[in-house]
């Protein structure tokens, strides 16, 4: 990837019959034969902590209703019942892993999807719970926090529990390294990382390149904190791509991947710009 950049990245495994944000089996193998090598996947948990693909969205039609609700409202059992465009379910990670196993040249950006709610807080099996029972290792104490909101956010924000705030990054890791070696090959996974996950992702040490995804923090920080976490890659919106953009990328020695309903006429300009790639649902007419 730093020597031949990603061009064309497929959103959500890109587009299947003009469905969009599918993350379906379907779509990602008919993308390979449109031509993208780059995929991007959007991992998620539900309810009972099963790690799938999936990405909640406006729906189009009565019976897409249900994409509007969050992974976190389904159990497996419930969503797997559901089909986008009633023709294609939603596939768990390991899954995924099985199937890219038959494409051993294509490469996986991950998007992790944080589960979380303003008042209610799950367990890692999936039941929400009224209080936090939270153990600090390394000072002996435990805390038992009954319905205090405030300190349970400051809680996790300093880190001390990930059950405040569940991302599906180290059962991730963990199916991959279950895996087989051929399968588990983690030059090809290339996680998208930030401000809140990006010292557990780090933690492991196995993922040799990493893409800054901002949240919240202003793009000088961006830069600043991609250049810190080592990213060779940081995410914009397409509208966030200014000459300040391109000037602390050039600064930084980080290069742009941009993403937001982007044309081809478009991609033809931002490419002259100097943008190293693209997230997009279809490849763009020749």
């Amino acid at each position: 990837m730093s020597s031949n950049p990603p061009i064309y990245i497929a959103h959500a495994l890109g587009e299947i019959n003009h469905l969009t944000y599918t993350n379906s089996k379907a779509a990602f193998e008919n993308n390979i034969g449109a031509g993208f090598s780059y995929f991007e996947a959007d991992i998620n948990l539900t309810k009972d902590n099963n790690t799938v693909l999936y990405h909640h969205k406006k729906p189009s039609s009565n019976s897409d209703l249900w994409q509007a609700k969050k992974c976190h409202e389904f159990t497996w059992q419930t969503l797997s019942t559901y089909h986008y465009g009633d023709r294609y379910p939603v596939q768990t990670f390991k899954d995924f892993i099985c199937l890219i196993k038959k494409y051993p040249d294509t490469k996986i950006v991950l998007d992790f999807k944080s589960r979380r709610k303003k008042k209610v807080f799950y367990t890692r099996a999936g039941e929400e719970i009224s209080y936090v029972n939270v153990f600090l290792i390394k000072t002996g104490i435990i805390f038992y926090i009954k319905k205090s909101f405030w300190l349970s956010r400051l809680i996790a924000r300093l880190g001390i529990s990930d059950s405040l705030k569940l991302y599906p990054h180290k059962k991730v890791i963990k199916e991959l390294l279950e895996l087989s070696p051929e399968a588990c090959n983690l030059d090809r996974f290339i996680p998208q990382v930030d401000i809140n996950t990006v010292n557990l992702v780090d933690s492991y040490h196995l993922f040799p390149l990493k893409i800054w995804k901002p949240s919240g923090e202003n793009i000088q920080q961006a830069f600043e904190l991609a250049h810190t976490h080592s990213c060779l890659y940081i995410s914009l919106h397409k509208k966030a791509y200014s000459e300040s953009a391109r000037s602390l990328a050039k600064e930084h020695g980080i290069r742009i991947l941009l993403y937001g309903d982007i044309s081809s006429d478009q991609i033809a300009s931002l490419k002259e710009q100097g943008a190293a790639g693209f997230y997009i649902d279809r490849i763009p007419n020749a």
